[in-house]
């Protein structure tokens, strides 16, 4: 992990925190686990140094556990590059959203459809996204997206239909989730080039919003504005 980087001057006090990778990707076998910890008051930005690549796997699969734990009022926005599943890879993820109901957590994942400049689309053997999300150790969703392709016609209407990015974003929260699901509908209403949703997730315990698109940039972008959106909203509850 790099130095943590206060650069941010509208909010001083946020801690913008790189994770780098010495390995060019994920490897078949390959067993990864991140553990991140926020308390007493803390408030972050963490991302990654660029996008995580699985490599082609002749046997096995990788797997890549991640838990994000909040306690004590405290704010996390864990925003990595985009998942970019190579020709005949295998990778299942399980994210663990755990806080209390005085913290927030933002997390969003990106699964583009492969090396595009390389001929790849939709390639992959298999890519199992597993997010659940608990407030004082109660479970209050589980969402998967299970991708694959070799069985699946993921460009049906039903799945991506004419795009071909997907991105997830899940906001763990007790603090003005109607508002703020609102303000992101409303963003889609405006938005071009991608489409997109926002819901309320059970109990009121935040949002889950989803985006399709052709351009990883397009995305990105998208998940600033709701970051945007978020800040304005709830992040004040923090400083």
């Amino acid at each position: 992990m790099q130095k943590a980087l206060h650069y941010d001057l509208d909010y001083p006090s946020m801690a913008h925190v790189f994770i780098l990778s010495p390995s060019g990707g994920i490897l078949q076998g390959d067993r990864y686990r991140m553990d991140v910890e926020l308390r007493n008051n803390a408030i972050s930005h963490i991302t990654t140094q660029g996008a995580t690549r699985i490599y082609k796997m002749e046997s096995n699969y990788a797997t890549h556990m991640v838990t994000l734990n909040l306690k004590d009022n405290s704010y996390l926005e864990f925003i990595p590059e985009q998942i970019i599943p190579y020709k005949n890879s295998r990778f299942y993820q399980k994210t663990n959203l755990q806080i209390d109901d005085s913290s927030t957590v933002v997390y969003s994942e990106t699964i583009v459809p492969g090396r595009i400049a390389m001929g790849e689309m939709f390639d992959f053997d298999l890519c199992y996204l597993k997010t659940e999300g608990k407030i004082n150790d109660r479970v209050q969703f589980r969402d998967s997206s299970l991708l694959s392709p070799k069985m699946q016609k993921i460009q049906s209407l039903a799945m991506f239909d004419d795009k071909t990015i997907l991105t997830s974003v899940y906001i763990l929260t007790k603090k003005h989730v109607t508002k703020v699901n609102d303000m992101i509908n409303e963003l889609f209403s405006h938005t071009q080039n991608i489409s997109g949703g926002s819901s309320i997730l059970p109990n009121d315990s935040g949002i889950s919003i989803r985006i399709l698109g052709n351009s990883s940039e397009d995305q990105k972008i998208t998940i600033y504005e709701i970051l945007k959106i978020i800040r304005k909203e709830i992040l004040p509850e923090y400083l």
